[in-house]
């Protein structure tokens, strides 16, 4: 895998939030979490995972392994 794999794919619907007038921030208070997934190109850049426990390390692999198996690196 080497690296490919360290986006994060958020999908979520707004329940309640807001944005403020003078800085144009959204925050949001309260959302219905619909997935998580690990990606290759994450829309928002930022998002990436910096560090696995390394005790669940072979757990999240096995976990991927078997959904990139078909995918090609290059």
């Amino acid at each position: 895998m080497g690296g490919a794999l360290d986006g994060l794919s958020i999908g979520y619907r707004t329940v309640r939030g807001r944005t403020d007038a003078k800085t144009g921030i959204r925050s949001l208070i309260e959302v219905d979490l619909w997935e998580i997934s690990v990606v290759t190109f994450p829309m928002l850049p930022e998002a990436r995972i910096e560090a696995v426990k390394s005790g669940d390390r072979a757990a999240l692999l096995s976990a991927i392994r078997p959904e990139t198996a078909g995918m090609r690196v290059g």
